[in-house]
């Protein structure tokens, strides 16, 4: 994969941002998920370019990702992340579905952190569905290629749940898929 792509889709895939994708957009990769929670964070494509050509530099675009260092991967990853911190935390907080918001994004090097807020009571929630929910957010990353090839690069993502209360349920680090 083009690092290009790989950049644009991780800008995206912050469980992220733009608007929708067009046949002509010259965005590829972006699933349905991805273009809604791009519409949602009112996030345009050419924004999403303009980290990339940022954070890559032209002359590096159409490098595949193997081809860089590790440091020089882990380098572009957290440009990326910061990028996507600062177009984000504008829009924040976007509500996800119909019980999560997301409150926060923060940007720690290559690792990309989301803080959201649940409609629901941490009290009445128990360990098994507390799984699920990490199941169902492994599988939403390791599910979306862009995600999965940040992973790859280095990067990793964590997601921070609090209850409608405030308080903290377990939170989750992905460093692979």
């Amino acid at each position: 994969m083009k690092l290009r792509h790989a950049v644009m889709g991780a800008v995206v895939a912050l469980a992220l941002a733009g608007c929708e994708r067009r046949a002509d957009d010259g965005v590829s990769g972006l699933d349905p998920k991805q273009r809604e929670f791009l519409d949602k964070a009112n996030i345009q494509v050419a924004d999403v370019e303009r980290v990339g050509r940022g954070c890559v530099g032209p002359g590096n675009a159409s490098r595949p990702g193997s081809d860089f260092s590790q440091a020089e991967r882990l380098e572009i990853l957290s440009c990326i992340n910061r990028e996507a911190v600062r177009l984000m935390t504008p829009r924040l907080p976007i509500q996800i579905d119909s019980v999560t918001s997301l409150t926060a994004v923060v940007a720690s090097g290559p690792l990309l952190t989301y803080h959201s807020r649940v409609a629901i009571d941490a009290s009445q929630v128990t360990p098994a569905q507390m799984q699920l929910v990490h199941q169902a957010a492994r599988a939403n990353a390791c599910g979306q290629p862009a995600m999965r090839q940040a992973l790859s690069l280095g990067g990793s993502y964590a997601y921070v749940w609090t209850d409608r209360n405030g308080r903290s349920l377990p939170p989750l680090r992905i460093d692979s898929c």
